[in-house]
């Protein structure tokens, strides 16, 4: 008999067998092999023949229970199940699972798109990696264990019925977009081991009303709590070091915040779009803001938002003379910053005379800032009773004449329009073009109002500087924006316009918006009646030569192009042909047979208008008179904008 403590003995027979179950079934055991149980697919993942490990997945698209066992058989191999793989239950229609004790870790993407209604996550599970629960749309529960260090990217992403969560002390990461627009999310609560709420994390939670942060966290990463639209209340934890770009952006309903005197940096936009934002309150020195003048980050908000900081505190003070505020640092003119006028100073006898060009404006908060209505150079102010009190001198910024011009959007963005004097044309296409759809009528329209019109697509760096985000899936300043809806064009605009007017460049009676199908249409033809607006028809319905010298389409790309490399238009219009499909105002509808003056972009609602055709469509549908219909809800990685300065309806 063979003695446990003769280790030679022991060892030589261990081998042995391992060498004979290697030789019997290597097959088996190799990584990556794969064996199927029941409705379930194992994968091996280790090299040992005599035991191992093996990941799960689901090996039949229609299962809707499942429950995984801790460990399984196969050819004389026993495996522990300790990973849901990669993929593994992705767009399957399971419903319920049981995950045992023995898994560890959860793959990228391991339940994406499935029917889950509910998950409990043992103790067991340290790993949860990205896009994992992804699209889950019908989860409303999930019960995370306390063993759970790491979240990747993107977890529970557009879980659109998940209603709460907890996330257990174990936790020390959360990845970026974590519940990225989950929109039913009503209740969290953070687990003290979380340093970091990342990009996005909480964007789009619209149903989110209050959460508050645990001392452990030491940032909030850009664009975090973006597009909250409920949040009313957020106690930030005491900390806190940082608040990144956008990270409170159109949180509509948040009405006041209190800032841990342990921030020492905000970026830029951290508050922008709040609307009802009325009071901030800083317990400590003032921040260090980005690169832009620290008030950037209250755009549009209220006007009458008022910004309390302790008084004394040097940080805020430091240019007190004789008990005057000296400081003119934190002019809100952003963004971008106008032009700002000389002013200088002198005190004497208890009155601050101040001698300045351009139009005078004080503050007693360096936040609220109000016109000196009547004064002039020089003006004389008593500083009794005034110990806070802030001013600055600006020249106003021109408005844009009936000509082309650039607005800057951030530090090396600008926006580009042309202006498109009114006329008459015929809209729609004769019936003997080639690739006519029966929906272009051909009728007379009459534009009455002159507008500018954007000389390129909307682009991704345009995009984020205004919105704070890039939603599109090929990345690049330069490419033009897309997987944007309807929806998302026309707020898009909508901010736009509130920037501009904030700023005074915004023409009387004008606003940025999304141009009517005539005035897309009148633009694109640029004074041409042919298929295309460089005065030549289309030779084939497909591969088009004609195209290809103004437009990006199937036969000449594989994904969208740097906007601005195709021949401009006679207006200097730019990409009107293919690359990304434009959507515009309009409602859907049928053309009409008679002439019509300033038609209003009236139709359909729950169908909205696309022009122009794309990247991926063929030459027909790059036409000038080509039309496209969708739904208002839809994105695509084809579908974009570009905007127009036209007259309030």
């Amino acid at each position: 008999m063979m003695k446990i403590s003769d280790s030679k003995t022991l060892g030589i027979f261990c081998l042995t067998a391992s060498l004979m179950m290697l030789n019997a079934s290597q097959s088996q055991a190799a990584v990556g092999n794969k064996f199927i149980e029941g409705d379930l697919e194992y994968t091996v993942l280790t090299e040992d023949a005599s035991a191992g490990t093996v990941s799960v997945g689901l090996n039949k698209y229609s299962t809707p229970n499942v429950s995984i066992p801790s460990s399984v058989e196969n050819n004389g191999i026993t495996y522990s199940v300790t990973t849901i793989g990669e993929y593994g239950f992705q767009n399957t229609q399971i419903r319920t699972i049981v995950i045992p004790d023995s898994v560890t870790t959860i793959e990228q993407a391991a339940f994406a798109g499935s029917e889950l209604e509910y998950i409990t996550i043992p103790d067991s599970v340290i790993t949860i990696k990205s896009s994992a629960f992804y699209s889950c749309e019908i989860m409303a529960s999930v019960v995370i264990g306390n063993s759970v260090t790491t979240f990747g990217n993107s977890v529970f992403e557009e879980c659109e019925d998940l209603l709460s969560i907890t996330i257990p002390d174990s936790v020390t990461n959360l990845g970026n977009e974590t519940f990225y627009k989950c929109h039913s999310l009503e209740s969290v609560v953070i687990g003290n081991g979380v340093s970091r709420i990342g990009y996005g994390t909480f964007s789009g939670c619209r149903s989110l009303s209050e959460i508050t942060l645990p001392n452990s966290v030491t940032e909030i990463d850009s664009s975090a709590f973006s597009n909250c639209r409920s949040l009313v209340n957020i106690t930030l934890s005491n900390g806190l070091t940082s608040i990144g770009s956008y990270a409170f952006t159109e949180c509509r309903s948040l009405t006041a915040i209190t800032i841990p005197e342990t921030v020492t940096r905000i970026e830029d936009g951290a508050f922008m779009g709040c609307e009802q934002l009325e009071e901030v309150y800083y317990k400590g020195n003032s921040p260090e803001v980005d690169t832009n003048p620290w008030s950037s980050i209250y755009f549009a908000t209220p006007e009458t938002l008022i910004s309390y900081y302790p008084c004394g505190n040097a940080s805020w003070n430091d240019a007190i003379v004789d008990g005057q505020w000296q400081s003119r640092s934190t002019s809100p003119w952003e963004p971008p910053a106008p032009a700002t006028a000389e002013l200088s100073y002198e005190y004497q006898n208890g009155i601050l005379i101040l001698t300045y060009t351009g139009t005078l404006y004080q503050s007693s908060d360096a936040v609220s800032w109000t016109k000196v209505e009547s004064a002039s150079s020089p003006y004389q102010v008593t500083t009794a009773g005034n110990k806070k009190l802030f001013f600055c001198s600006k020249i106003e910024s021109e408005k844009p004449s009936k000509q082309n011009f650039s607005i800057p959007l951030a530090d090396n963005v600008i926006l580009d329009m042309i202006w498109i004097q009114p006329g008459t044309f015929v809209m729609g296409s004769p019936k003997d073009e080639l690739g006519r759809f029966n929906n272009e009528t051909q009728h007379e329209v009459t534009l009455t109002k002159g507008y500018w019109l954007g000389k390129y697509e909307v682009t991704q760096a345009q995009y984020k500087a205004v919105m704070g985000k890039n939603p599109s899936k090929f990345i690049g300043d330069d490419l033009p924006v897309e997987q944007v809806n309807w929806n998302d064009a026309k707020g898009f605009c909508e901010k736009l316009t509130a920037i501009e007017k904030e700023a005074g460049r915004l023409p009387e009676g004008y606003e940025y918006t999304l141009p009517t199908e005539a005035q897309w249409e009148y633009a694109c033809r640029a004074g041409t009646t042919t298929s295309l607006n460089n005065g030549k028809d289309l030779t084939d319905n497909y591969k088009c030569p004609e195209l290809d010298e103004v437009g990006w389409y199937y036969n000449n790309s594989n994904k969208t192009q740097s906007v601005g490399y195709k021949q401009p238009n006679a207006w200097g219009l730019y990409d009107m042909h293919g690359n990304v499909y434009e959507w515009c105002l309009d409602g859907y509808g049928n053309y009409p047979t008679s002439p019509v003056t300033d038609p209003s972009g009236s139709g359909s609602e729950s169908k909205r208008v696309l022009r122009g055709g794309g990247w991926d469509c063929r030459a027909d549908r790059c036409r000038s008179a080509f039309r496209f219909d969708d739904s208002p809800s839809n994105s695509y990685h084809d579908s974009g904008f570009r905007v127009a300065l036209a007259p309030v309806q």
